[in-house]
């Protein structure tokens, strides 16, 4: 008996991870339903930063200069000690980082809602506000969502999966029984949207003997985001802000003008044990939470959002067996594991009281900084951890071969001027070769509709690691998915039989518009 299904996929969150989701899905020709038990878009800036990687991803969607031009890049920033600069670094001058984005992008989360709202509304879809999401029937064959309107309306949807991105609270991750399982880091933080003279345009890490204070403009009408711990004879006051205005101010060397929002929370580090049950997953906040610092936490849910859709749509659209979704948690849970081991490691370390934590502050990390920042190598390494430039799939069930330093599981390395991740479109698989001559599998491999992207073996394509006479199987979200040298076109199709997937059926006609499409030269 055939389901009558109100949707391809029903996502419960409107947050930016579902709206890049949706959009994706959308993009893929995936029917998409988004309800949002929100009254509308979100008004705070909250999350602030887009990441290296995250641009590259949005690149290839058609989405990344756009954002660029409703954003500010952070590219200068600076160590302050005590209220004293200790240092200045430039992400312009850390030497070749090998992206095309060497830079933080600041873009507060209400306008990067927005922007994705009218992009995923040209496709045809717009956010269902006041809708919660109240229960899950999920069955072999299908989910029953019940959701609830604020004005008392109640409605059964069925749809094929079901993907909660409702944020650390997940209704659909308690309601699946998923463990969350992790801490809260001791201490209450606090973040505010100040208006600051002079009005500056670069980052600023302040260090004092108590805590840590990162400052940084929110757009370049002079309001800058702050935040800092809250000393604990001022948890639960009203006055806390303009208590701790005074200290703020020598510690930043700038004057507070207006405080023009503030809000208090604990931090949390917690890993869902699980990511998908039956046909419902997880993403985002929903599935990992993390410490503010570096600005990771948004980022690494859109990362999921990437690599889970373009799975997702393969499978609804029987280009690919259910079997791949199992790639989805085996990819994405190590990747917020390691961020809870280091990142938030270290944070709680920066916050800690006592006599260590104040050497680690004062003396300890300006050091490393100091000297970290005249070494190339330890730049590069800096800014590919906090671009997420460095997250890659080692342990994939996806992964086949690697030539020389390039394997399968990582990120397709970029090369200026070769416009790789140009022709790239976050929706197709592709070939990529590099030489003189193309590879003899490449005509079938265009016929099974692939994206054949071959170029001349440059001095700087040398130098990021390939090869002539090798293919480089580029999965839809920019990784490698196979490395082989001179390979027979049934190597490649025995490849994606074992994966699960159809290559005849892969290509997909993107609804968005990106930079060019393969081809051989530059």
């Amino acid at each position: 008996m055939d389901t009558n299904f109100d949707s391809d996929v029903l996502i419960s969150g409107a947050g930016p991870t579902g709206l890049l989701l949706a959009y994706i899905l959308a993009s893929n020709g995936v029917a998409v339903r988004l309800v949002e038990r929100r009254e509308g878009p979100s008004r705070e800036s909250r999350a602030m930063v887009i990441q290296a990687r995250t641009l590259e991803f949005y690149d290839m969607l058609g989405l990344a200069e756009k954002a660029i031009k409703l954003g500010m890049r952070l590219e200068d920033g600076h160590l302050l000690v005590e209220g004293r600069q200790r240092m200045s670094f430039s992400l312009k001058t850390m030497g070749p980082v090998g992206t095309k984005f060497p830079f933080v992008l600041a873009l507060p989360q209400n306008e990067h809602e927005a922007f994705l709202i009218s992009e995923l509304s040209a496709l045809g879809v717009s956010p269902e506000w006041n809708t919660e999401l109240v229960g899950i029937d999920d069955r072999a064959d299908r989910v029953e969502a019940y959701l609830s309107r604020k004005d008392g309306r109640t409605e059964t949807c069925t749809a094929r999966w079901l993907i909660g991105c409702d944020g650390s609270r997940s209704f659909v991750r308690k309601r699946l029984g998923i463990e969350f399982e992790g801490g809260t880091t001791e201490g209450t933080f606090f973040v505010a949207d100040v208006g600051t003279s002079p009005s500056l345009q670069d980052v600023y890490f302040a260090l004092d003997a108590e805590s840590v204070t990162l400052m940084l403009p929110v757009r370049s009408s002079g309001t800058h985001r702050l935040i800092g711990v809250v000393p604990d004879s001022l948890v639960g006051t009203k006055s806390a802000f303009s208590a701790m205005t005074s200290r703020l101010q020598e510690l930043l060397g700038v004057s507070i003008c207006d405080l023009r929002w503030f809000s208090t929370y604990q931090v949390s580090h917690k890993v869902a044990g699980q990511y998908r049950h039956g046909r419902c997953l997880i993403v985002g906040d929903a599935a990992h939470v993390h410490s503010p610092i570096g600005g990771q936490g948004m980022n690494t849910g859109l990362g999921d959002a990437v690599n889970l859709a373009w799975k997702l749509a393969a499978v609804i659209q029987g280009r690919a067996s259910q079997a791949l979704l199992d790639s989805y948690e085996r990819e994405r849970k190590p990747v917020a594991d390691k961020l809870v081991s280091t990142t938030d490691r270290l944070f709680k370390s920066m916050i800690s009281k006592g006599m260590v934590a104040r050497l680690l502050r004062l003396w300890i990390v300006p050091t490393l900084i100091s000297a970290f920042a005249r070494l190339d190598v330890s730049k590069r390494a800096v800014f590919k951890l906090i671009g997420e430039l460095h997250v890659g799939y080692p342990d994939s069930l996806l992964n086949a071969g690697g030539v020389g330093r390039i394997k399968s599981g990582e990120r397709l390395p970029w090369v200026k001027d070769l416009l790789l991740f140009e022709s790239l479109d976050g929706l197709n698989w592709a070939a990529v070769s590099f030489g003189d001559r193309m590879l003899e599998c490449s005509e079938r491999l265009t016929q099974e509709g692939l994206t054949i992207i071959h170029r001349p073996l440059t001095t700087a394509a040398r130098k990021a690691g390939y090869k002539a006479g090798t293919l480089y199987l580029v999965r839809p979200d920019g990784y490698i998915g196979m490395v082989m040298r001179q390979p027979a076109y049934q190597e490649v199709r025995q490849y994606f039989e074992r994966i699960g997937i159809r290559p005849e059926a892969q290509q997909r006609e993107p609804s968005h518009v990106n930079g060019l499409r393969g081809g051989v030269g530059a």
